[in-house]
């Protein structure tokens, strides 16, 4: 079959509008061979299997100009991290008083921080957290809320401002304890799962990635979580930890730790099956 790139004029994108195309000379015939994709009317996709950043360049070429990516959606194009879900459809916030009425979108209505990630219109960060917590677990929230404060404690600050203030919204219960569980310094969405356990589970909250020293003040590395009082440190090993360099860099890291007295207990995916063994581990060495 012939690719639909190679008949099309190079003047179109890999998104475009059937009126595009036609000013460019092509027929109506070729806009509709299978080949190219119909996510909504008026609209074409050259490009076989879209990502959502395709999928949503393309729907930018339709919606009105207020319009935004929100909820989920403004999530992934954020690179946040979002649980799964089979649910395709775009969500897009428009001022009050408008609708968006389109196949594949899901339309909201509000006034929302708008900013552009890859040229892309989506209602800010905190914007998108608030809108997210009618839907996502408290669990999901706190992962997200972690990711998008960052080390920034301006941003944690304002985080948990507008949850408080946000009594009205839809998920507000949620929103308010879930921005009290933020914490500024997670750099995974496990290591807030394991934080979040930590706490469920009754141990005193860790300090987190945080700089250890030996009694003499030499620096020994950073920890993930870390008890000062009774020099014990925790590590999630993700993916990243599992390279031969890195593999090495922990093993030497973690040899000057213990040698300086630092009682370290390592975490990996394998104990999320049976994260009871390791919570008790850690509550045995905090001696609570």
């Amino acid at each position: 079959m012939t690719r639909p790139r190679a008949t099309l004029p190079s003047e179109l994108g890999d998104s475009f509008t059937f009126a595009e195309a036609t000013r460019l000379g092509v027929t109506p015939g070729q806009l509709r061979v299978p080949a190219l994709l119909a996510p909504t009317r008026g609209v074409r996709i050259a490009t076989p299997d879209p990502d959502l950043i395709t999928r949503a360049r393309a729907y930018t070429l339709v919606l009105p100009s207020p319009a935004a990516f929100s909820h989920r959606t403004a999530a992934t194009l954020l690179g946040l991290p979002m649980p799964h879900t089979d649910d395709e459809l775009l969500d897009v916030t428009v001022p009050s008083g408008r609708r968006v009425r389109r196949v594949g979108v899901r339309s909201h209505q509000g006034f929302r921080n708008i900013l552009v990630a890859n040229g892309i219109r989506v209602t800010s960060h905190i914007d998108t957290w608030l809108d997210l917590a009618a839907a996502l677990s408290l669990r999901d929230l706190v992962i997200l809320g972690d990711a998008i404060v960052g080390q920034d404690k301006l941003q944690l600050q304002r985080l948990r401002g507008r949850a408080i203030n946000a009594k009205r919204m839809r998920g507000a219960v949620v929103a308010r304890r879930a921005a009290g569980l933020v914490r500024c310094g997670v750099l995974s969405p496990q290591e807030t799962l394991w934080r979040l356990r930590m706490l469920e589970y009754g141990l005193p909250e860790p300090l987190l990635t945080v700089a250890v020293h030996d009694r003499e003040g030499n620096w020994l590395g950073i920890g993930d979580f870390v008890w000062l009082k009774q020099k014990l440190i925790a590590e999630y090993d993700g993916e990243y930890h599992f390279t031969h360099e890195q593999r090495r860099a922990d093993q030497l890291r973690r040899r000057r730790m213990r040698h300086a007295g630092w009682n370290v207990i390592e975490l990996n995916s394998a104990d999320n099956y049976a994260p009871r063994a390791a919570l008790e581990a850690l509550r045995v060495a905090l001696n609570v």
